[in-house]
């Protein structure tokens, strides 16, 4: 069976991210199979990287609980550094951006095994 869940809280109006108490403590009550992550930066060096420490604490937890991480974003966020550090790359199974990615970084991407062309 499937069923979906989203974190719930409060809408951060520049992301449209939910944050906020009520998603702070929902990791603590699910059993999670797949977890779709986004982010506002990444890069081969820094990793999977926030803004805001609230984002950052909640994708944490959530990418140490669940069997299958992916992670959804799009070129603009590579090779961007955010405050604080998510988790590294290699956390995630699979990384669905859209084909704006120029080739020589999703080569860098494939070699880590988050790419398929």
């Amino acid at each position: 069976m499937f069923q979906s869940i989203i974190a719930g809280g409060d809408i951060d109006n520049c992301s449209q991210s939910v944050v906020g108490n009520y998603c702070r403590h929902l990791p603590d009550n699910i059993i999670p199979d797949i977890c779709f992550c986004t982010c506002s930066a990444f890069d081969t060096n820094n990793d999977v990287t926030s803004p805001t420490q609230e984002k950052a604490l909640l994708k944490q937890k959530l990418s140490t609980l669940c069997k299958t991480n992916i992670l959804l974003t799009n070129s603009s966020k590579f090779n961007c550094v955010g405050t604080h550090r998510i988790a590294p790359l290699s956390n995630y199974d699979l990384l669905i951006s859209d084909s704006e990615l120029p080739s020589h970084d999703k080569l860098i991407l494939k070699r880590m095994s988050l790419w398929s062309l």
